[in-house]
C-alpha cells in the first residue's frame, strides 16, 4: 500500500509500528522528527527502486554571530569561510585516501570526487548557505550500476565530510577533547590541521559562528555548531601545539650563506620533474660558517603550510639542522 492510500493520521500509525518492529540495530538515527521523516521517505524510495539509494547528500551552513547583519554579511568573510571549508573536506578525503604528507598537490582526482556545489537562501538573523556534493554518488555507491552484495561503498565525499565534521566537534568541545588533538591530527595529518586553521581563523576574525548540518541518505542528520570564540581558541591550540607543521629533510645545493639572510636552497621540484627550484629557508639558529656556496647538503627544516585567501597553499621553511649530504649524522 502506498503512502497516498493513507490519510495523515493512519500513516502515521503505520510508520510507527514500522519502527517498533525494526531490531535495534536497524532503527534509523535521527535528529529531530523532520529527520525523521525524510529517512522514511528515502527509505520508502529505495524500497520502489529495488534497493537503490537514489538522493544524493546535502549539507547546510548557517552563520551566525556579530559578523552578521540581518541577513547579509561581507562577501568576502562569507567567500573566505566557503573556500577554507571546501579546503577542509577535500584535504580529508586525500587523508581519508592515505594522502597524509604536505608536500605535493592533491590529486585532481581527488579534488573532483570531494567538491561541492552552493546554493544559499536567507534565514532570520543569520545566513543560510545550502551545498551538496557535485559528483554523482551513486557512481561510487553503486560501481558498474552494481549493488553491492556486502556492506556499502561509502562515496569519499561522505566520508570526507564526516572528518571535517569531526574535526569541528572536537573545535566546539575543546574543553574536553583537548588532550585528543594532538592525536586526531597526527593521524589527520598536516595539510587537515592546516585546512582547519584557516577556517578557524577566518570565523573568529569575522566573529561568525558555524551552524552545520549534514544529511546523508538513509542516516540521520549530523549537526555541529562552533562559535567565533570556540574558533579563536581552537586556531590558538592548532599553532601552539604546532600542528600546522611537520619536519622534513630538504636536499639541495646553498645558494647564499649568510648570517642577515634566509638560506637560499636549489632543490629538486617535487611538481616538475627535471626542474630545479630555489626554496627559501629561515635560519633558525644553525650555523652555516663550515660550508660553502654550490655545497650539497641536507637541511632538516619544520615545513608549516598555511591557507591563504582564495585557497592557495603557502609552505614556509625555517631550518632546525644543517649538514653535508649523506653525513652519518
Amino acid at each position: 500500500m502506498g503512502t497516498n492510500d493513507l490519510d495523515d493520521d493512519a500513516f502515521m500509525d503505520q510508520f510507527l509500528q514500522e519502527l517498533s518492529d525494526a531490531p535495534d540495530d536497524e532503527f534509523p538515527e535521527w535528529a529531530d522528527a523532520e529527520d525523521l521523516g525524510r529517512l522514511h521517505l528515502q527509505s520508502f524510495a529505495s524500497e520502489l527502486a529495488g534497493g537503490l539509494e537514489l538522493h544524493q547528500s546535502r549539507g547546510f551552513l548557517r552563520l551566525t554571530g556579530d559578523g552578521v547583519r540581518g541577513h547579509s554579511l561581507n562577501l568576502d568573510d562569507a567567500g573566505i569561510v566557503l573556500s577554507n571549508f571546501q579546503r577542509l573536506v577535500t584535504s580529508a578525503g586525500a587523508s581519508h585516501e592515505g594522502v597524509k604528507y604536505s608536500r605535493g598537490p592533491i590529486s585532481q582526482e581527488i579534488i573532483q570526487r570531494t567538491q561541492l556545489a552552493l546554493t544559499s537562501s536567507p534565514g532570520r538573523g543569520s545566513v543560510v548557505l545550502e551545498f551538496q556534493p557535485v559528483a554523482d554518488e551513486s557512481r561510487e555507491r553503486y560501481p558498474n550500476g552494481e549493488i553491492p552484495l556486502v556492506g556499502e561503498n561509502a562515496p569519499l565525499v561522505e566520508a570526507s565530510v564526516d572528518i571535517a565534521f569531526s574535526v569541528l566537534s572536537t573545535a566546539a568541545d575543546l574543553d574536553k577533547q583537548l588532550d585528543s588533538v594532538d592525536e586526531l591530527f597526527g593521524d589527520l595529518g598536516v595539510r587537515v590541521a592546516s585546512a582547519a586553521l584557516a577556517l578557524a581563523e577566518t570565523a573568529a576574525s569575522a566573529r561568525l559562528d558555524l551552524n552545520l548540518s549534514w544529511q546523508r541518505p538513509g542516516i540521520g542528520r549530523r549537526k555541529v555548531e562552533v562559535s567565533a570564540a570556540q574558533c579563536a581558541t581552537f586556531s590558538a591550540v592548532l599553532k601552539g601545539h604546532g600542528l600546522d607543521s611537520d619536519v622534513d629533510t630538504l636536499t639541495g645545493s646553498l645558494r647564499t650563506i649568510s648570517d642577515r639572510k634566509k638560506i637560499d636552497l636549489e632543490i629538486d621540484d617535487p611538481e616538475n620533474e627535471g626542474q630545479r627550484i630555489i626554496v627559501p629557508i629561515a635560519k633558525g639558529d644553525v650555523d652555516l660558517t663550515p660550508f660553502h656556496l654550490g655545497q650539497l647538503v641536507d637541511i632538516s627544516v619544520e615545513s608549516r603550510l598555511s591557507i591563504k585567501p582564495g585557497g592557495a597553499e603557502r609552505r614556509t621553511y625555517t631550518a632546525l639542522f644543517i649538514a653535508p649530504h649523506n653525513h652519518p649524522d
